[in-house]
């Protein structure tokens, strides 16, 4: 995207602008050069022409190009002001041209546009003003004849294109590079078109106004043409790039993290990198449904949860009418269900319509994604409790103890049990047993701190990895969630259930392991312990055999109730 303006080039801009009008203007009422009078059918037949013939412009847009092939023949018609006032009005119809292609129709299209449009005809009427004042002047001095014409006819072009570059320099303030792609090289087509213009000047004096018209006609057609294939292909790279963007998008999304917080984050992400928005929602549906619900505010952070979104969007800078936000909701599909709905909340005075296409292509990326997902979330997880399963805890502990071992840092591993679980199985039934499993596994969920992990390891049992915590602190952990199970109000059939559960912790480094699945067994030794001892308690792994509660009494499991006291030091 092309740089804003600075002040100084605006005030450049009209500082050459308000110069070349001024002249223009000046000279028109006190011409020195005898009027000349032109039907104004043709008149407006040679700004027309110019204006389509100069459409087409690969090397730039700053000058008339092709167009120019119209300056001579004005020049020799309507003098020196008529023809700069031609050009310049020329060159604004090219403009308004360009402007109406599809190729033309991007963001980049801003106000700021309309001062450079305006300083670049002036700029032009000038040099055509200029170049036709040295034609009246030398006119009388040059011989007649083929040389005559091309001497003076080389004169009026070196004429026009040095104002041209001149009054661009000024006008920008540029080191040289730049003025060779703004000015120097988009001049290459005028000096051919000028060159072809001397050619009309004769083809009028020999044959008459029409075939000067209809040759110009062609070269208007051609000029039409090519600008019309060259926003053909423009366009049809614009949509192979937004393919290859989409593709790249939709890869971002699905392989960036599987989890549905990572595809909540990376959606959000993409979709504003197309659209410009100030609030996101994404919900997950299952059924007519929500699942779980993210949103993010014009800070970018997507939490789960919904927030409250104002009424209205803020005030921009300057005079701007105040509206309603523009919502696009946007449902997110596979061929047999709806997996989640997004919704944007856009300024409409920010918002253009095109990235919605955008959007509108990237959606079943975001779908596929999505689906991905959650195919590996019901891979992964227990499909009673939703917790994630065994094998997930298993690649989880692994990671966790290879991080461990890199940063050094501590890591515990909680075993739990729920207490007496077949007792429940066969006197209410199996359903109340599930049921049990299900408000412990959500007890769980809500204790836990986001970098724990609560899994199901089987049957009644669950198994809690507490990172960068020691044992003592886990211990602390496994015993708040004793109490709370013990709370804990399950009723069925309006019977009050309660529940208890045993934990057994181990950490590492306070136990020397090798491998992750031996601080797991560890875990569940001071598991089996705790439910030796009597159940409903919890017990830290010591080694060698020995467990301490959360009082600090230590036990083996010759003398369950000794309590060794710390040695005394210089006894």
């Amino acid at each position: 995207m092309k740089d804003a303006p600075t002040v100084g080039s605006y005030s450049r801009e009209v500082a050459v602008a308000v110069a070349a009008l001024v002249v223009l203007t000046a000279l028109s009422y006190w011409s020195p050069w005898p009027e000349r009078s032109l039907s104004l059918g043709i008149r407006l037949t040679l700004i027309a022409l110019a204006a389509l013939a100069s459409v087409h412009a690969p090397l730039g847009t700053s000058s008339l190009g092709l167009g120019a092939a119209a300056l001579p023949l004005a020049i020799v018609s309507l003098g020196p002001t008529g023809a700069g006032w031609l050009a310049a009005a020329a060159y604004l119809v090219r403009r308004l041209v360009i402007l109406l292609l599809p190729a033309e129709r991007s963001p980049e299209r801003t106000g700021w546009r309309l001062t450079s449009t305006l300083e670049a005809s002036a700029r032009i009427g000038l040099a055509t003003l200029a170049a036709g004042m040295v034609g009246e002047a030398m006119v009388v001095a040059i011989p007649g004849g083929l040389r005559g014409i091309a001497i003076l006819g080389g004169l009026t072009c070196a004429t026009y294109v040095s104002v041209i570059v001149v009054t661009t320099w000024v006008s920008m303030g540029s080191v040289a590079s730049l003025l060779w792609r703004s000015a120097l090289r988009p001049l290459a087509l005028d000096v051919g078109a000028w060159m072809f213009g001397l050619i009309l000047i004769g083809v009028v004096r020999k044959l008459g106004w029409v075939p000067a018209l209809l040759l110009l006609c062609v070269l208007a057609i051609m000029s039409l043409e090519a600008a019309r294939n060259a926003g053909l292909r423009q366009l049809a790279l614009a949509q192979l790039s937004l393919l290859r963007e989409v593709t790249r998008a939709g890869h971002r999304i699905i392989f960036r993290r599987p989890d549905l917080q990572g595809i909540a984050e990376q959606i959000h992400v993409e979709c504003r990198r197309m659209v410009p928005f100030s609030w996101f929602a994404f919900d997950l549906v299952e059924g007519e449904s929500r699942v779980a619900s993210w949103a993010a505010g014009p800070d970018g952070k997507v939490e789960e949860g919904k927030l409250e979104v104002p009424a209205s969007p803020p005030p921009l800078p300057g005079v701007h009418r105040r509206s309603g936000w523009r919502v696009v909701d946007r449902e997110l599909v596979t061929e047999d269900r709806a997996l989640g709905r997004l919704r944007l909340w856009c300024d409409p005075r920010q918002l253009n319509p095109g990235a919605l296409d955008l959007l509108d292509t990237l959606l079943p990326q975001m779908a596929s994604a999505v689906h991905r997902a959650l195919l590996d979330r019901e891979a992964r997880h227990d499909p009673l409790t939703g917790l994630p399963d065994r094998r997930s805890l298993e690649n989880e502990l692994e990671r966790a103890f290879a991080d461990c071992l890199e940063e050094g840092s501590p890591m515990a591993i909680v075993m739990c049990d729920l207490d007496r679980f077949k007792r429940i199985n066969d006197r209410i039934g199996h359903a109340a047993g599930d049921q049990a499993l299900i408000e412990i596994a959500r007890l769980m969920e809500d204790h836990r701190r986001e970098t724990d992990l609560c899994c199901r390891y089987g049957g009644e049992e669950f198994a809690v990895v507490l990172e960068r915590t020691d044992g003592e602190t886990a211990l602390r952990v496994a015993e708040r969630l004793r109490i709370a199970v013990q709370k804990l109000n399950f009723k069925v059939r309006n019977r009050k259930v309660p529940l208890r559960i045993s934990a057994g912790v181990a950490s590492f480094p306070d136990l020397t392991v090798k491998e992750p699945d031996d601080l797991l067994k560890l875990a569940d030794d001071a598991l089996y312990e705790a439910k030796r001892l009597g159940r409903n308690r919890c017990l830290l792994n010591a080694g060698n055999n020995r467990f301490v509660d959360i009082d600090g009494c230590y036990t083996d499991e010759d003398d369950p109730q000794q309590k060794l006291e710390p040695p005394t030091l210089f006894a």
